[in-house]
């Protein structure tokens, strides 16, 4: 057992190298958080999100609680996602929660926007979201995972394991025709345009691609194989020979179950090698697998993380090198991740988040010379940082003692963290320096954060 003595030399130890460390220009994502304006008594889930533009569009299924009312709604953002309006687009009720939502929504342009989802639902609208035609697709037995359209006109739908699974329009979706070309699994896909469309198998990723509309198919084989221990499930498809493939990787932690972390292939030959990009399996950071991206018509992409909570991956060479980034919110939040992602006219992105009740991320890239540690305390974070007069601590973590440390090792300010796992710390009085945050879990100090306190 470490004497008291011990455990203060332990501390000094790692305040030192903290204070001493170089400073580094780092990223972060200043965020505005927000909530979708339903009934009261209302869960929500925000499913979808895509922009073209700053045209945005988010999907919702609004669950009136004790009651099984479940309604299709939209969020509408003519602002790049600074502000919303709800839409209705007049399905009825739902009494079963997760059967016919909306599992992607694609923004073509301003005035045309396309959702698909479960039990055969594929909704389209030609005046921005004022009106909203319910289509038809030539089966009774799908749920669909992926549309995508090279111009308002020619799409592309596919269905994952059903038969068929591959539909594709050239008049909007007013005729919808099933292509004789099936695989199980199939969970993305992209129009090109002129009858040249791609699609991407699950698992593997393995794709498949057609440039005389499924007359003749060509297939790219897998970026992993077996012994990679992972799963590619979702890709991205660029303009030209660009292809993006992303999921998780699988370890085993000593004392922990099996857990998932990100991976990222890339390839820029239409598939025909590839190179893994990004890869982290490092054990004292929480990720997740990477769930969502941007699009990649973009030097700029952004990827969600499933357990990310403060966490996005970034790039600035079209996926070429990836970094994982910090999220800084201007409100209290308790999100385990993004579901959806897209990026607007200004190069911020616009994501989902969620946990309980969902929300919308508007972030906007900031650099600091703050390094940011939020994830040495297992799930558990600060902000503001840089910060003036209070910190938010936020931890999975409940009714744990915090202290804040000077360079010196010398404490400077107590609190505790409260039922919710959450605390407000009044830095007012504290003289402009940089500090380190600890939280004392079972005898240890776990680091929270190095923060930097700016006076007035």
């Amino acid at each position: 057992m470490l004497t008291k003595m011990q455990k203060q030399m332990a501390r000094l130890f790692l305040l030192s190298w903290l204070a001493l460390m170089p400073a580094t220009t780092w990223a972060q994502f200043h965020c505005k958080i927000t909530i979708p304006e339903v009934e009261a008594d209302t869960q929500f889930i925000v499913t979808s999100v895509s922009c073209a533009g700053n045209n945005c569009t988010a999907s919702i299924l609004a669950d009136k609680v004790q009651s099984y009312d479940v309604k299709i709604l939209f969020q509408r953002s003519n602002d790049g996602g600074r502000t919303w309006a709800i839409q209705d687009p007049g399905l009825p009720n739902q009494i079963v929660a997760y059967r016919n939502r909306i599992t992607k929504v694609e923004q073509i342009d301003s005035l045309n926007i396309v959702a698909i989802g479960d039990t055969m639902l594929a909704l389209r609208t030609f005046d921005g979201g004022i009106t909203w035609h319910q289509q038809t697709l030539p089966t009774t037995i799908v749920d669909l995972e992926d549309v995508s359209f090279a111009n308002p006109n020619e799409g592309i739908i596919v269905a994952a394991d059903f038969a068929p699974s591959i539909f594709t329009t050239s008049d909007g979706g007013e005729h919808w025709n099933a292509v004789s070309f099936w695989q199980p699994s199939l969970w993305q896909c992209h129009a090109y345009g002129n009858g040249r469309f791609r699609v991407f198998k699950y698992d593997l990723g393995e794709t498949y691609y057609t440039s005389d509309n499924w007359k003749t198919v060509d297939s790219t084989k897998g970026a992993i194989d077996r012994s990679d221990s992972a799963i590619l499930s979702d890709c991205n498809f660029g303009s030209g020979d660009t292809i993006i493939e992303f999921g998780a990787v699988f370890v085993n932690s000593p004392g922990f179950p099996t857990r998932d972390y990100p991976i990222i292939v890339r390839s820029t030959d239409a598939g025909q090698s590839w190179k893994v990009v990004f890869k982290d399996t490092d054990t004292s950071v929480v990720l997740g697998y990477v769930r969502t991206m941007s699009p990649l018509d973009r030097d700029t992409i952004f990827a969600g993380l499933s357990l990310g909570r403060t966490r996005v991956l970034f790039s600035t060479d079209r996926g070429e090198t990836w970094s994982i980034d910090t999220l800084l919110f201007d409100t209290a939040v308790d999100y385990i991740g993004m579901y959806s992602v897209a990026m607007n006219a200004s190069g911020q992105f616009v994501g989902a988040m969620g946990l309980a009740n969902d929300a919308l991320v508007l972030g906007d890239r900031a650099v600091s010379s703050v390094q940011s540690f939020e994830h040495l305390a297992y799930y558990s974070y600060l902000y503001p940082n840089p910060a003036t007069h209070s910190v938010n601590v936020v931890s999975e973590d409940r009714n744990h003692p915090l202290h804040v440390y000077d360079i010196l090792g010398r404490e400077v300010l107590r609190s505790q963290l409260g039922e919710n796992g959450k605390c407000k710390l009044d830095v007012s009085m504290l003289p402009a320096g940089m500090y380190v945050v600890m939280l004392e879990h079972d005898g240890s100090f776990l680091p929270v954060s190095r923060v930097a306190i700016i006076g007035d």
